[in-house]
């Protein structure tokens, strides 16, 4: 069976995952063409959890998913993931519509940065330390 016609185009549909928060982008631009969220802000996030060390439960126990996986948008072998530039399918729709519907603030690296963001903000020696960066002692 070939899986791509004389058209070019593959014999079977993919599907992707994510809120319909994100539906009238995606009209108008299309799947990936205009929200972009910046990597960048999530490993500083990750960097002050990481600066934190050994005391910082949370980070001891979700650093490997977010350094192995989440930064590095690693595919993990075996699963049935494609990879268009960003833009992450499936070929099937029931996966989708659970990666869809379990990802709280729609996409997997917004939800993933709130997340690692709010657990940062619950740790009392990082806010001061972040305290002590804004008024520095003369």
């Amino acid at each position: 069976m070939n899986l791509i016609n004389d058209e070019g185009f593959l014999e079977f549909p993919l599907f992707h995952g994510t809120s319909s928060i994100f539906l009238d982008s995606i009209n108008k631009h299309g799947l990936g063409g205009k929200i972009k969220i910046d990597l960048k802000l999530l490993k500083d996030i990750c960097g002050a959890h990481e600066s934190l060390g050994k005391d910082n439960l949370w980070w001891l126990a979700n650093s490997d998913q977010y350094n192995n996986y989440i930064l590095t948008d690693r595919i993990v072998k075996g699963r049935s993931n494609y990879v268009y530039g960003e833009l992450h399918l499936s070929a099937s729709r029931i996966t989708a519509e659970n990666y869809a519907l379990s990802k709280k603030y729609g996409s997997e690296l917004l939800s993933y940065t709130i997340i690692a963001y709010e657990e940062l903000k619950k740790n009392k020696s990082h806010k001061s330390r972040l305290f002590c960066a804004r008024w520095p002692l003369p």
